[in-house]
């Protein structure tokens, strides 16, 4: 009996994704994620059922240590799950700024990101759109949020 913990999360790397596409993703990521921890709690219950028969029946025994393996797997992965959720829920978009002058004004674009950090929001500059694309700032902005998180690893 082998269970897989499998996710698919996609989040918005262009502006032609469409916002119900997103939402819909983000939903899917945190059902998986919220459902990770009952598993674990399920095959427990059911090794530590094993386990009190284990003393009978040595095949039983076996199967316990199998479905106690198998529950640490999914806690650990669960537990990696959550971390790369928390560390994907983040936006990325061009901000423009226009600059008046004496001989006209003149419109700069740049990339800013945004995740949520201790019930507050943190807005970050993270560089001009001329020198870099949509997926060179999501990926500088993940780079900044696990800093900023104290996530290794990213």
């Amino acid at each position: 009996m082998h269970t897989a913990l499998r996710i698919t999360c996609k989040f918005p790397t262009t502006s032609s994704n469409k916002f119900y596409g997103i939402l819909k993703s983000r939903i899917e990521c945190r059902r998986t994620i919220y459902h990770a921890p009952y598993r674990f709690q399920s095959l427990r219950k059911d090794a530590r059922a094993l386990q009190r028969v284990s003393a009978h029946a040595p095949a039983a025994r076996r199967e316990a240590e199998r479905l106690q393996g198998e529950a640490d797997a999914a806690l650990a992965e669960a537990q990696a799950l959550k971390l790369q959720a928390r560390l994907e829920d983040l936006t990325v978009w061009q901000m423009e700024k226009v600059k008046q002058s004496r001989k006209g004004s003149k419109t700069y674009s740049y990339w800013m990101a945004s995740w949520r950090e201790g019930g507050k929001t943190r807005n970050v500059h993270l560089g001009s759109s001329r020198k870099m694309d949509a997926a060179e700032a999501r990926q500088r902005a993940r780079k900044m949020k696990a800093e900023a998180l104290g996530i290794q690893g990213s």
